[in-house]
Protein backbone atom coordinates (compact mmCIF):
# COMPACT_ATOMS: atom_id res chain seq x y z
CA UNK A 1 0.00 0.00 0.00
CA UNK A 2 1.45 3.59 -0.90
CA UNK A 3 1.43 5.97 1.88
CA UNK A 4 0.65 9.53 0.67
CA UNK A 5 0.79 12.72 2.73
CA UNK A 6 -0.88 15.95 1.40
CA UNK A 7 0.58 18.82 2.31
CA UNK A 8 -1.49 22.00 3.14
CA UNK A 9 -1.12 25.51 3.92
CA UNK A 10 -4.13 28.00 5.09
CA UNK A 11 -7.20 26.40 3.65
CA UNK A 12 -10.40 26.41 5.88
CA UNK A 13 -12.98 24.55 4.02
CA UNK A 14 -11.86 22.49 0.39
CA UNK A 15 -14.20 20.04 -1.12
CA UNK A 16 -11.79 19.01 -3.86
CA UNK A 17 -9.79 17.41 -0.65
CA UNK A 18 -13.08 16.25 0.77
CA UNK A 19 -13.73 14.50 -2.74
CA UNK A 20 -10.09 12.66 -2.63
CA UNK A 21 -11.06 11.86 0.60
CA UNK A 22 -14.40 10.20 0.08
CA UNK A 23 -13.23 8.75 -3.44
CA UNK A 24 -9.46 7.63 -2.97
CA UNK A 25 -9.04 3.73 -2.91
CA UNK A 26 -8.38 3.09 0.61
CA UNK A 27 -7.38 -0.73 -0.50
CA UNK A 28 -4.57 0.92 -2.58
CA UNK A 29 -3.48 4.37 -0.51
CA UNK A 30 -2.67 5.00 2.77
CA UNK A 31 -4.14 8.85 2.44
CA UNK A 32 -2.28 11.54 5.13
CA UNK A 33 -2.68 15.13 6.02
CA UNK A 34 -0.69 17.70 7.47
CA UNK A 35 -2.19 21.17 7.83
CA UNK A 36 -0.49 24.14 8.27
CA UNK A 37 -3.17 26.45 9.73
CA UNK A 38 -3.12 29.13 12.86
CA UNK A 39 -6.50 27.28 14.28
CA UNK A 40 -8.84 24.82 13.46
CA UNK A 41 -10.77 24.56 10.51
CA UNK A 42 -13.61 23.01 8.40
CA UNK A 43 -11.03 20.40 6.41
CA UNK A 44 -9.88 19.24 9.83
CA UNK A 45 -13.31 18.82 11.30
CA UNK A 46 -13.88 16.43 7.73
CA UNK A 47 -10.63 14.81 8.33
CA UNK A 48 -11.58 13.78 12.15
CA UNK A 49 -15.11 12.96 11.03
CA UNK A 50 -13.86 10.00 8.41
CA UNK A 51 -11.06 8.89 10.75
CA UNK A 52 -8.21 10.06 8.21
CA UNK A 53 -4.59 10.38 9.87
CA UNK A 54 -4.02 14.46 10.16
CA UNK A 55 -1.42 16.50 11.78
CA UNK A 56 -1.71 20.72 12.30
CA UNK A 57 1.12 22.63 12.30
CA UNK A 58 0.51 25.75 14.07
CA UNK A 59 1.80 28.70 11.43
CA UNK A 60 1.16 32.19 11.52
CA UNK A 61 3.54 33.06 8.85
CA UNK A 62 7.34 33.68 8.39
CA UNK A 63 8.52 33.97 12.08
CA UNK A 64 6.88 30.33 12.88
CA UNK A 65 8.35 28.92 9.98
CA UNK A 66 11.91 27.24 11.48
CA UNK A 67 9.34 25.48 13.92
CA UNK A 68 6.85 24.62 11.40
CA UNK A 69 9.57 23.16 9.38
CA UNK A 70 10.85 21.08 12.36
CA UNK A 71 7.38 19.56 12.85
CA UNK A 72 6.51 19.05 9.36
CA UNK A 73 10.23 17.22 9.50
CA UNK A 74 9.28 15.10 12.48
CA UNK A 75 6.25 14.04 11.55
CA UNK A 76 7.43 13.25 7.63
CA UNK A 77 10.42 11.15 10.16
CA UNK A 78 7.38 9.27 12.02
CA UNK A 79 4.91 8.75 8.78
CA UNK A 80 7.17 7.85 5.83
CA UNK A 81 5.51 8.22 3.17
CA UNK A 82 5.99 7.22 -0.34
CA UNK A 83 4.80 10.83 -1.85
CA UNK A 84 3.96 13.98 -0.41
CA UNK A 85 2.23 16.56 -2.61
CA UNK A 86 2.06 20.04 -1.61
CA UNK A 87 -0.43 22.80 -2.24
CA UNK A 88 -0.45 26.54 -1.67
CA UNK A 89 2.50 28.79 -1.07
CA UNK A 90 3.51 27.79 2.68
CA UNK A 91 2.99 24.47 2.57
CA UNK A 92 5.16 23.85 -0.65
CA UNK A 93 8.04 25.90 0.75
CA UNK A 94 7.75 23.55 3.92
CA UNK A 95 6.48 20.44 2.55
CA UNK A 96 9.26 20.17 -0.42
CA UNK A 97 11.90 21.16 2.03
CA UNK A 98 11.15 18.75 4.06
CA UNK A 99 10.23 16.09 1.30
CA UNK A 100 14.07 16.83 -0.25
CA UNK A 101 15.73 16.71 2.98
CA UNK A 102 14.38 13.14 3.76
CA UNK A 103 14.91 12.51 0.92
CA UNK A 104 11.21 11.17 0.01
CA UNK A 105 11.05 9.42 -3.61
CA UNK A 106 8.15 11.26 -5.19
CA UNK A 107 7.71 14.84 -4.12
CA UNK A 108 4.82 16.32 -5.94
CA UNK A 109 3.28 20.20 -5.77
CA UNK A 110 0.43 21.74 -7.93
CA UNK A 111 0.78 25.03 -9.12
CA UNK A 112 -2.56 26.65 -8.47
CA UNK A 113 -1.23 30.25 -10.24
CA UNK A 114 -0.25 31.45 -13.30
CA UNK A 115 1.58 34.57 -14.48
CA UNK A 116 1.02 36.29 -11.34
CA UNK A 117 4.37 36.49 -9.76
CA UNK A 118 5.69 37.43 -13.73
CA UNK A 119 3.15 41.21 -13.22
CA UNK A 120 2.55 41.57 -9.78
CA UNK A 121 5.42 40.15 -7.66
CA UNK A 122 8.65 39.10 -9.72
CA UNK A 123 10.63 38.39 -6.18
CA UNK A 124 7.87 35.29 -6.33
CA UNK A 125 9.39 34.17 -9.33
CA UNK A 126 12.46 32.66 -7.32
CA UNK A 127 10.40 30.25 -5.47
CA UNK A 128 8.55 29.29 -8.31
CA UNK A 129 11.91 27.99 -9.26
CA UNK A 130 12.65 26.41 -6.35
CA UNK A 131 9.90 24.60 -6.02
CA UNK A 132 10.22 23.24 -9.49
CA UNK A 133 13.77 22.33 -8.37
CA UNK A 134 12.89 20.37 -4.66
CA UNK A 135 9.79 18.49 -6.67
CA UNK A 136 10.08 15.58 -8.49
CA UNK A 137 6.87 15.76 -10.24
CA UNK A 138 4.91 19.13 -11.15
CA UNK A 139 0.57 19.19 -11.54
CA UNK A 140 -0.71 22.33 -13.52
CA UNK A 141 -4.49 22.94 -13.37
CA UNK A 142 -4.51 24.43 -16.63
CA UNK A 143 -3.07 24.34 -19.99
CA UNK A 144 -2.05 27.22 -19.97
CA UNK A 145 -0.21 27.41 -16.25
CA UNK A 146 1.49 23.50 -18.35
CA UNK A 147 2.62 26.27 -20.98
CA UNK A 148 3.65 28.62 -18.80
CA UNK A 149 5.55 26.59 -16.41
CA UNK A 150 7.54 24.56 -19.61
CA UNK A 151 8.04 27.55 -22.10
CA UNK A 152 8.68 30.11 -19.69
CA UNK A 153 10.07 29.44 -16.41
CA UNK A 154 11.67 26.32 -18.22
CA UNK A 155 10.60 23.07 -16.28
CA UNK A 156 11.42 20.12 -17.49
CA UNK A 157 8.71 18.84 -19.76
CA UNK A 158 8.76 15.69 -18.37
CA UNK A 159 7.85 16.78 -14.72
CA UNK A 160 4.87 18.35 -15.68
CA UNK A 161 1.38 17.23 -15.44
CA UNK A 162 -2.07 18.67 -16.64
CA UNK A 163 -4.56 17.86 -14.31
CA UNK A 164 -8.04 19.69 -14.58
CA UNK A 165 -9.82 21.00 -11.37
CA UNK A 166 -12.64 18.23 -10.86
CA UNK A 167 -16.41 18.45 -10.19
CA UNK A 168 -19.16 16.08 -9.27
CA UNK A 169 -21.38 17.27 -12.00
CA UNK A 170 -24.38 15.36 -10.03
CA UNK A 171 -24.19 18.13 -7.38
CA UNK A 172 -25.57 20.56 -9.52
CA UNK A 173 -28.71 18.79 -10.78
CA UNK A 174 -31.64 17.97 -8.80
CA UNK A 175 -30.70 20.70 -5.99
CA UNK A 176 -32.73 20.86 -3.25
CA UNK A 177 -35.48 23.37 -2.98
CA UNK A 178 -34.57 24.18 0.86
CA UNK A 179 -31.11 24.99 -0.20
CA UNK A 180 -32.04 27.43 -2.98
CA UNK A 181 -34.53 29.28 -0.65
CA UNK A 182 -31.88 29.49 2.20
CA UNK A 183 -29.34 31.16 -0.25
CA UNK A 184 -31.94 33.47 -1.85
CA UNK A 185 -33.05 34.42 1.97
CA UNK A 186 -29.84 34.89 2.84
CA UNK A 187 -28.33 37.38 -0.15
CA UNK A 188 -31.48 38.36 -1.86
CA UNK A 189 -34.98 38.10 -0.30
CA UNK A 190 -35.91 41.09 -2.59
CA UNK A 191 -35.96 38.30 -5.24
CA UNK A 192 -34.11 40.67 -6.96
CA UNK A 193 -33.49 39.77 -11.14
CA UNK A 194 -31.27 39.07 -12.81
CA UNK A 195 -28.76 38.70 -10.42
CA UNK A 196 -24.93 38.68 -10.97
CA UNK A 197 -22.86 36.13 -9.15
CA UNK A 198 -18.93 36.76 -8.96
CA UNK A 199 -16.55 34.23 -6.87
CA UNK A 200 -13.35 35.52 -6.42
CA UNK A 201 -10.86 37.27 -3.69
CA UNK A 202 -10.38 40.67 -4.45
CA UNK A 203 -7.12 41.02 -6.37
CA UNK A 204 -6.38 43.19 -9.38
CA UNK A 205 -5.48 40.74 -11.83
CA UNK A 206 -9.18 38.68 -11.17
CA UNK A 207 -10.77 41.70 -12.98
CA UNK A 208 -13.18 42.44 -11.03
CA UNK A 209 -12.64 46.62 -11.48
CA UNK A 210 -14.13 45.58 -15.25
CA UNK A 211 -17.23 43.74 -13.95
CA UNK A 212 -18.26 46.22 -11.53
CA UNK A 213 -18.12 49.22 -14.76
CA UNK A 214 -20.51 46.83 -16.72
CA UNK A 215 -22.53 46.06 -14.40
CA UNK A 216 -23.29 49.80 -13.62
CA UNK A 217 -24.39 49.51 -17.34
CA UNK A 218 -26.82 46.76 -17.07
CA UNK A 219 -28.50 48.38 -13.80
CA UNK A 220 -29.76 50.86 -16.98
CA UNK A 221 -31.70 48.34 -18.66
CA UNK A 222 -32.99 46.16 -16.00
CA UNK A 223 -33.13 48.46 -12.87
CA UNK A 224 -33.47 45.34 -10.58
CA UNK A 225 -30.54 43.75 -11.23
CA UNK A 226 -28.83 42.31 -8.02
CA UNK A 227 -24.61 41.83 -8.08
CA UNK A 228 -23.35 39.27 -5.25
CA UNK A 229 -19.66 39.45 -4.56
CA UNK A 230 -18.55 36.26 -2.80
CA UNK A 231 -14.92 35.28 -0.96
CA UNK A 232 -14.99 38.99 -1.35
CA UNK A 233 -11.41 40.24 0.28
CA UNK A 234 -8.25 41.01 -0.96
CA UNK A 235 -5.62 43.89 -1.30
CA UNK A 236 -7.83 45.18 -4.67
CA UNK A 237 -10.71 46.26 -1.48
CA UNK A 238 -10.10 49.85 -1.57
CA UNK A 239 -10.17 50.22 -5.19
CA UNK A 240 -13.17 48.05 -5.79
CA UNK A 241 -15.24 49.74 -2.94
CA UNK A 242 -14.65 52.86 -4.13
CA UNK A 243 -16.08 51.71 -7.34
CA UNK A 244 -18.96 49.74 -5.48
CA UNK A 245 -19.60 53.25 -4.17
CA UNK A 246 -21.19 54.69 -6.94
CA UNK A 247 -23.85 51.99 -7.10
CA UNK A 248 -27.08 52.01 -5.67
CA UNK A 249 -26.17 50.32 -2.49
CA UNK A 250 -29.39 47.49 -2.77
CA UNK A 251 -27.94 46.81 -5.55
CA UNK A 252 -25.06 44.76 -4.67
CA UNK A 253 -24.29 42.28 -1.72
Amino acid sequence: MKKITYLISNINKSLAFEWIVEELDKNRFDLSFILLNNGGSDLENFLHSHDIQHYRVHFTGKKSLPIALLKVLTNLCRHRPDVIHCHMFDACLIGLLAGKLLAIRRRIFTRHSGSYNWYYNKKGLGYDRLFAWLSTDVVAISQNVKNLLIEKECVPSHKVSLVHHGFKLDEFCNVPTSRVEALQQKYNPSKKRPVIGIISRWLHLKGIQYIIPAFNKLLKEYPDALLVLANAKGPYRPEIEKQLSELPSESYY
